[in-house]
């Protein structure tokens, strides 16, 4: 019994291992293409799923195993760093996961890993479906033109068209907010998988729609203010926040203020009635 347990823990190690090189090529992939903001997610993600894998007992070995370890193999030599470019950058740690599983415990086994699984697919996976499915690039518009109007600005709102006196911006789908409300969406699930605790299913409805809602009306003020930079024509500060290091400051707003969200809903009593 002893020298099962020793080989099925063995095989969980190499397995792991394995895709441990896969998540510091994911890594180093990200960081080629100045990708900010999947970086720091993966830096975040990666560890955190192998932890989570840590937790699963070893399971044993499927008796249909060598099936899976082909499936698994192929799997995760398809996210070989040759293989990987544009979008597909964010579907790689989820095909990554996949494989990894089915080697180590076979399809019957695998939901032991959901927690992981569940990491490494809203890191990527949600971003292609959102930007593939939903523009709310109209809605972001129409509430930075009332971010506009209320301070006291004369805006005119021409369907994604942001007129001021002295410039117009358009809001297309890549500045609607889609990619901040994924990323923060991904940081709500990891609270939720990650922090000891049980938390009540009104907390695990509210804290990723809360996610969302931060990450909009953030991107919503930033869009105000670049059609503000545009009409009083500050070039220098306008791409600054369009692209640059001024724009990551409402990235980090926007998860430090989720944060507080979080420690907020942990004072709660947890699902098990427990104080926290």
């Amino acid at each position: 019994m002893r020298a099962f347990i020793s080989l099925t823990k063995s095989r969980q190690f190499l397995i792991l291992s394995i895709a441990a090189s896969l998540a510091f090529v994911h890594v180093s992939l990200a960081w080629a293409a100045d990708d900010t903001n999947l970086l720091f997610n993966s830096l975040i993600f990666w560890p955190a799923a192998f932890v989570l894998c840590k937790e699963v007992d070893p399971p044993r070995a499927p008796s249909s195993g060598w099936v899976y370890l082909g499936v698994g193999i192929l799997l995760t030599t398809l996210v070989s760093g040759v293989l990987v470019k544009g979008d597909f950058l964010y579907l790689y740690p989820f095909l990554v996961g996949i494989g990894s599983v089915i080697t180590l415990a076979g399809l019957s086994g695998s939901g032991k890993y959901w927690k992981p699984l569940t990491l490494l697919f809203v890191l990527g996976v949600p971003e292609i479906l959102m930007f593939a499915l939903i523009n709310p690039a109209p809605l972001t518009a129409r509430f930075a033109d009332i971010i506009l109007w209320y301070t006291g600005y004369d805006v005119v709102l021409d369907g994604v068209w942001l007129h001021l006196p002295g410039g117009s911006v358009e809001v297309n789908q890549a500045c609607s907010g889609l990619r901040a409300m994924t990323r923060l969406l991904g940081m709500a699930v990891l609270a939720l998988l990650c922090l000891p605790r049980r938390w009540t299913l009104g907390q695990v409805v509210m804290l990723p729609v809360i996610s969302i809602v931060i990450a909009f009306l953030s991107n919503s003020i930033r869009v105000a203010l670049l059609a503000i930079l545009k009409a009083t024509n500050r070039p220098a500060a306008f791409d600054s926040l369009h692209g640059g290091s001024t724009s990551q400051l409402f990235s980090i707003a926007s998860i430090v203020l989720l944060m507080g969200v979080v420690w907020l809903l942990i004072q709660y009593p947890s699902a098990e009635g427990e104080p926290n």
